[in-house]
């Protein structure tokens, strides 16, 4: 089973409650398109307009969608949602010199984590340059929230991305 896969089935499994979710990283819509087959509302948000599109046609079906083309550590969150998936890195078959970074990534998580009730997944590729730093932000942030995540690879290789899938 993919790391993707793995990822949707651990939210089916841990999670009772399926009326908010946000992708904060869209991408070509795979995560978004999952979430809007379970949830009753999603918010999906990308930096790239390429992203913001693609996951639109992914989607064309789905009523229960807002996308939001802007920078994920600029959101800003009015109420409650219920869990979050992050899949970090660049966006595939695109310019790989748009990256997420570590210093937008924490703060993106530090401006959502009050609005968390639920869950929060978030999927780390290593393997391109400022990869394992963000991969260090990332574990150093959940070490600091005291949280305690269940921890999925698809490889076992140095470079293979991991997932961290925390019950909140």
């Amino acid at each position: 089973m993919s790391l993707l896969k793995q990822v949707h089935h651990w939210i089916l499994k841990n999670n009772q409650v399926f009326d908010k979710a946000i992708d904060m990283t869209a991408g070509n819509g795979h995560d978004t398109y999952f979430l809007a087959s379970h949830f009753n509302e999603v918010i999906a948000v990308d930096i790239q307009k390429q992203a913001i599109e693609s996951t639109q046609n992914r989607l064309r079906e789905f009523q229960n969608v807002t996308y939001l083309l802007k920078d994920h550590s600029q959101i800003d969150f009015t109420s409650t949602i219920n869990g979050a998936m992050y899949n970090l890195g660049y966006l595939p078959h695109s310019d790989k010199s748009i990256i997420t970074t570590a210093n937008s990534t924490i703060k993106s998580l530090d401006n959502l984590f009050p609005y968390l009730t639920d869950f929060i997944t978030i999927t780390c590729y290593i393997g391109h340059d400022g990869g394992k730093e963000e991969h260090e932000a990332v574990l150093n942030w959940i070490e600091k929230h005291t949280l305690e995540p269940t921890i999925l690879r698809y490889e076992h290789t140095e470079n293979s991305p991991i997932a961290y899938c925390i019950k909140l």
